[in-house]
């Protein structure tokens, strides 16, 4: 019993690490550890159901299969070829968590390219949910999303489909295995990430470009007038009287984002 919950661990743990709903500034690693303990007992029937049946294990892959069922531990031999299993769980786990991590980069992209076209670009800090460089609206946003990724069921989607990519990929056999096709399947959702946080963040990136062109021109005409004193103020008065207007769409359009992970496992299954 106890082999079949730490055959869990691998996959709960690299996707746990990348999702920043458990961020490793606001989350330490070792309450993050005890999450993936815990959620892990509730795949454990799954992994002993597909232990039980050793056809299921296929050649090469005996240690990890007697390992499930508890029978045996690793001997020196299978060493090599549990590392290798490591990795691989390692590996779906990290592909799960960075597509339910997609929404929230998103978000903090927006944040970020709004801030950067009105000036504000220098006040980036620190994220705790991250742990790298973030601007003000951009901590916003993607403080803002986790609430609402909670209460969209985010976590409830997150877990089901980890759970169900056991069933889908058992631990004691070595799938997924990757097309060629594959890779740029996966680039392309990297491509997506960046393409729709510009599409998201150009209605208010067009209204600031708009004011500064009218800026520019009043300090054509008004060259007494300090424009360079009023732009930033300015911008930021806009940007947030469009984001006022434009915040309800903006997660609506995320909602539908976090309705097509409903659909990643079959994706992802069409790819491997």
């Amino acid at each position: 019993m106890m082999w079949a919950w730490l055959a869990t661990q691998p996959r709960m743990l690299a996707m746990f690490t990348v999702v920043p709903l458990f961020g490793k500034q606001a989350i330490p690693m070792t309450m993050r550890m005890a999450i993936s303990a815990a959620f892990g007992f509730v795949a454990m029937p799954v992994l002993l159901a597909g232990a039980a049946d050793g056809s299921k294990a296929p050649p090469g892959l005996d240690g990890v299969a007697f390992l499930l069922s508890g029978a045996v531990g690793v001997s020196t031999g299978d060493v090599a070829g549990f590392v290798v299993w490591v990795f691989k769980e390692a590996f779906i786990g990290l592909v799960l968590g960075y597509a339910f991590s997609v929404p929230f980069w998103i978000l903090e992209g927006v944040g970020f390219f709004i801030d950067n076209q009105r000036g504000a670009g220098l006040g980036a800090t620190l994220d705790p949910l991250t742990g790298n460089d973030s601007s003000p609206l951009g901590q916003l946003f993607l403080q803002a999303f986790v609430v609402f990724f909670v209460i969209a069921n985010g976590p409830q989607m997150m877990l089901t489909c980890i759970y169900d990519s056991f069933h889908l990929w058992p631990p004691a056999s070595w799938y997924p295995s990757l097309r060629g096709d594959s890779v740029p399947a996966m680039l392309d959702m990297l491509s997506n990430l960046v393409r729709t946080a510009i599409l998201l963040a150009s209605p208010v990136m067009i209204v600031m470009f708009m004011t500064e062109v009218g800026i520019a021109l009043i300090s054509r005409f008004v060259p007494q007038l300090q424009v360079f004193f009023i732009a930033m103020p300015v911008k930021s008065a806009v940007a947030f009287f469009v984001l006022v207007l434009y915040i309800g769409t903006l997660m609506q359009q995320l909602e539908g984002v976090l309705t097509e992970l409903g659909g990643l496992l079959r994706f992802l299954n069409a790819q491997w």
